[in-house]
């Protein structure tokens, strides 16, 4: 158990140094910001408070529900429909 804390210390501090190079546009105080809210997130995540298998689940609802709609708009799509 407590390999995997440091395991995912060093994890967390890696990204911290790469990822941020990546988003060379966006300021310092939003990545700040989108960190703290990342480590939140982990935090519950860890904690047990917000599941993951809930968390799952909810977003595989979520595409479910997104898929039926696209399906919807492409078969009431004027350029899907073949000419007989």
């Amino acid at each position: 158990m407590a390999s995997d804390f440091v395991v995912s210390a060093f994890l967390a501090a890696g990204l911290f140094l790469v990822l941020p190079s990546y988003f060379g546009s966006i300021t310092l105080e939003v990545q700040t910001m989108l960190f703290g809210g990342m480590a939140m997130l982990a935090a519950l995540v860890s904690d047990g408070q917000l599941g993951s298998a809930a968390l799952v689940a909810r977003m595989r609802g979520g595409l479910e529900r997104a898929a039926v709609a696209s399906q919807e708009r492409r078969r009431c799509s004027p350029v899907n429909r073949s000419e007989a």
